[in-house]
């Protein structure tokens, strides 16, 4: 149905622990006064750090965090902070700690919207960071700190910000936004790391010694290092990361958005790669010295490197397994060949199958040289790397069916559990998904499940002279219809004939109109984008910004 919108265009230890709450689930609220004992939202503790305190007994199972801000320096104590650059948040076992609540207050405070209840752990201890990492040179060295967790520790629903690990040594080099010392593999879900930075793992470092952490439904944006801007793992740190989003981090040396060093072997699914930057190489991914991961069903387009692998480079043995992935779209130094997506350098031997590669790759398996046919690869801000990127796979894509079912990984835990497994969003993998008939897996972190795309409102209506009419194009449209009908007739849901219908695939769609309106009155002009027999929303277009002699009435 077409509608019409006119006019579209460690703190110290303190008393608490005294006084042992006994309820499984203690509440923090920025929002209640101080003195709480955490009982209950109405009895909330104000800062974070003293409900770890008070959480480091058998009998709690959770921590429920209101939005708001929260600094590792900050409690009863130290209601302003301390401004000790060393104070963490530590993970603890058997405790999950949620953020994203509504808090005190709300009609229902166990309301849970990770992004309507945005909960920062904020390591900016002075509130005074700027962008590019301006003003934080007083901030924490890790935000967040998992030592010797096991996997009944969870960090779930957070945004960790403004961690510093500027130090000379590690551990203070490393994991700006949280860092995981041997032997801890707690489980980290829906949490965004933004704006941290540091040495090695500017938003996570997962250290060597058996760290088998797990990072779920993610998002690593803005972060910075010199190796592993998002994320590195260093040793037999063996993370299993899925359905999480690299978009935007920078390496000032190598690995942009995530960083694999000296043996270490993530499996890594369902996740996205873009907009990630590294000065030297691997500006999505950097492997190093027996660096093995296995990459399936994932994304890498829009990364760049200044001289080689701006998708992926691989190094010194690094045999990383590659199935059902997308690489396209990737810049080097030597610009978008082959070796822009996937760089092999020395002994760096990895294993491809299944995958879309722009320039091929020799010696792989069911290679698809071609245009994966991203909906819109840098969004509607026409930047890769930032939250509006859109990845799915548009009619037509050659990535679709295209995959090996066999690589579908299954068993996962919820809400990846399933045979078949899901995608990033969710999706049963395995359809029918280009309509032939053949029901098969399709390559990327995206998979069809045969629902027509709906294109969005058509965008940037203007003129470039007194009759030519212009608009940007429409990622998910086959076609655009052009509707044209006087002012004084216009009303909802009639907005005249279609006077013209424009192909989709034009770069720039434009309409030639040299008839003059009645006196008195004006056009207006109705534009909307069709993909497969749906129609979008609507971009509307007056004919009294025109510039014609005589030219259109005001209205």
């Amino acid at each position: 149905m077409r509608r019409l919108i006119v006019g579209i265009i460690a703190a110290a230890a303190l008393s608490v622990t005294a006084s042992v709450p006994r309820a499984a689930t203690l509440y923090v609220d920025a929002d209640r006064p101080a003195g709480g004992d955490g009982q209950s939202w109405n009895d909330a503790f104000r800062y974070l750090q003293d409900a770890l305190i008070a959480a480091a007994v058998p009998e709690i199972e959770e921590v429920r965090v209101a939005r708001g801000t929260y600094r590792p320096d900050e409690d009863t104590a130290a209601p302003g902070g301390s401004g000790d650059r060393t104070a963490t948040f530590q993970m603890l076992n058997g405790v999950a700690l949620r953020g994203g609540f509504a808090g005190f207050g709300e009609i229902d405070p166990d309301a849970r919207d990770v992004a309507a209840f945005e909960t920062i752990l904020s390591g900016d201890l002075a509130e005074d960071d700027a962008p590019g990492f301006v003003n934080t040179g007083e901030n924490s060295l890790h935000v967040v700190t998992g030592t010797g967790n096991d996997a009944s520790a969870v960090l779930e629903g957070f945004t960790i910000s403004g961690g510093n690990a500027d130090g000379a040594s590690f551990p203070d080099f490393a994991g700006g936004g949280l860092i995981l010392g041997s032997g801890s593999s707690p489980v980290i879900r829906q949490c965004t790391f933004t704006a941290n930075q540091a040495v090695r793992g500017g938003g996570i470092m997962g250290r060597f010694g058996s760290t088998d952490y797990t990072v779920i439904d993610s998002i690593f944006v803005g972060n910075q290092a010199e190796l592993g801007g998002g994320m590195f793992n260093e040793g037999s740190a063996d993370p299993t990361v899925i359905g999480c989003r690299f978009l935007g981090n920078i390496a000032t040396q190598s690995g942009g958005g995530m960083g694999n060093f000296d043996g270490s072997r993530p499996l890594v699914i369902n996740s996205i790669f873009s907009g990630n930057a590294a000065l030297m190489t691997g500006g999505g991914m950097w492997n190093f010295i027996s660096a093995d991961p296995d990459i399936l069903h994932c994304s890498f387009t829009g990364n760049t490197a200044v001289t080689d692998g701006g998708g992926m480079y691989n190094n010194s043995g690094a045999d990383p397994r590659i199935t059902s992935c997308i690489a396209y779209d990737n810049t080097d130094g030597d610009g978008q060949d082959r070796h822009a997506q996937v760089w092999n350098q020395g002994s760096g031997a990895p294993i491809i199958s299944h995958s879309v590669i722009q320039g091929g790759w020799p010696g792989g398996t069911s290679i698809v040289d071609a245009d994966p046919l991203f909906v819109n690869a840098a969004g509607t801000d026409a930047i890769a790397g930032t939250l509006d990127d859109d990845l799915h796979l548009a009619v037509g894509s050659p990535a679709r069916d295209a995959g090996k079912d066999t690589g579908v990984p299954t068993n996962l835990g919820q809400p990846y559990a399933g045979d078949p497994c899901t995608d990033l969003e969710g999706i049963l993998r395995i359809l029918d998904s280009n309509g032939d008939g053949v029901v098969a897996v399709d390559i990327g972190a995206y998979e069809h499940d045969g629902r027509v795309t709906v294109p969005g409102e058509v965008a940037g209506l203007r003129w470039t002279d007194g009759q030519t009419l212009i608009w940007d194009p429409e990622p998910a449209a086959v076609e655009y219809h052009v509707y044209r009908g006087e002012l004084s007739t216009l009303e909802y849901g009639s907005f005249g004939a279609c006077r013209d219908d424009l192909d989709g695939s034009a770069t720039d769609t434009v309409l030639v109109d040299d008839e003059i309106p009645p006196a008195d009155d004006a056009f207006f002009y109705v534009i909307t984008a069709d993909a497969a027999a749906t129609e979008g929303t609507l971009g509307t277009a007056e004919c009294a910004e025109r510039d014609v002699e005589p030219g259109c009435a005001s209205f």
